[in-house]
């Protein structure tokens, strides 16, 4: 008997082994399960991540290309505002030079002439209203002038505001 129970206690024994090395190796496929599924969602992760900057890339190139396009608009503007103000500056210079002239036609002569000629005093009151003429024009010129300085100011303030636009775009400060 007592071999009997030696051979039941074995029994027992290499059961409990057995069930024990099943419950390990059922834990172990358990870990490597939980390692697959967490490489699984590292791998998910890294591949949401590059798929974000590439999004991030592709909206940046965008914005990249809208920026220049929209620079590239600015300057062709620019350009062309400059040309005509070349051209309207070119103008008033020989607007001012034939006034100059003008006034120094008219006064070239101012003092010819006896104040009792009846004539010689028409001609100076023909010049004088032809320097009353001339000196309107000379302010209207003057009022332009300061038309064109008042546009050159809010010019400089628009490029000034984008500037700060376009820092504002680029995370800059001031």
């Amino acid at each position: 008997m007592s071999s009997a129970l030696l051979n039941v206690a074995v029994r027992w024994v290499a059961i409990a082994l057995a069930v024990l090395a099943t419950i390990a190796c059922l834990k172990l496929v358990q870990k490597d399960a939980e390692i697959s599924e967490l490489k699984m969602t590292a791998a998910n992760e890294l591949a949401d991540r590059q798929a974000a900057a590439r999004v991030f890339e592709a909206k940046l190139g965008r914005q990249e290309r809208a920026h220049a396009a929209a620079q590239q608009e600015k300057d062709e503007s620019y350009a062309s505002e400059s040309r005509k103000l070349q051209t309207q500056l070119a103008a008033e210079r020989g607007t001012t030079g034939r006034l100059r002239k003008q006034l120094e036609n008219a006064t070239a002569g101012a003092n010819s002439g006896s104040s009792a000629d009846p004539v010689a005093c028409q001609r100076a009151f023909d010049r004088l209203e032809t320097l009353g003429r001339l000196a309107g024009e000379g302010v209207e010129l003057l009022a332009e002038g300061r038309g064109i300085l008042r546009q050159r100011d809010r010019d400089v303030q628009r490029v000034l505001d984008q500037v700060k636009i376009d820092r504002a775009g680029c995370g800059q400060t001031q």
